[in-house]
This record gives C-alpha cells, structure tokens and sequence, in this order.
C-alpha cells in the first residue's frame, strides 16, 4: 500500500522528500500520536518507491534504537490536546 501511494507521487515530482518519523501511539490509530523524532530523507532522482522505502528503512533502524532508549529514559506525560510535560529522570 505504501509504495503504491509514493510511486505516483515520486513519478509526478509531487514529493522532493520523506522521513524518517517515530511517533507515540494513541487511542485514535497507526501513525497518529505526537511525533517524537523525525529525520528527513532526500528523494534521489533515480528512486523509486521500493528504493526509498528500503532507505528510510535503513534510516529508521539505525536511530529506533537510541531514540527509544532516549523515550524511555524520561517521564512523559502525554496529555490528548498534543500538550506533553517531560521531567528526565537521573
């Protein structure tokens, strides 16, 4: 489903970029909850959705690790108007 959506867009030049986003998940869906990383991945001229996708894969591996240790090392309160309050923990 992804790569059918991004290959017209990338043919048309619609899109110049994606990213890499990790987000917390709420009550409403996937990819819904307050974005807590992002990265931007640039679109090569000679890309495809397979490609991309494959490379923001990479992308993403590389960092979940670090950003969910980083998540986890907090108090996160996350209130539903997309308001949070952090307080690390040491």
């Amino acid at each position: 489903m992804y790569n059918e959506a991004v290959t017209g867009r990338l043919s048309s030049g619609e899109i110049t970029q994606s990213a890499v986003t990790m987000h917390f998940v709420d009550d409403v869906g996937y990819d819904n909850g307050p974005i807590i990383f992002q990265m931007p991945v640039l679109i090569r001229p000679d890309d495809d959705a397979e490609t991309l996708a494959k490379r923001v894969n990479e992308k993403e591996r590389a960092w979940q690790s670090l950003i969910f240790k980083l998540a986890s090392s907090i108090n996160i309160i996350y209130l539903k108007m997309g308001r949070s309050f952090t307080k690390a923990i040491f």
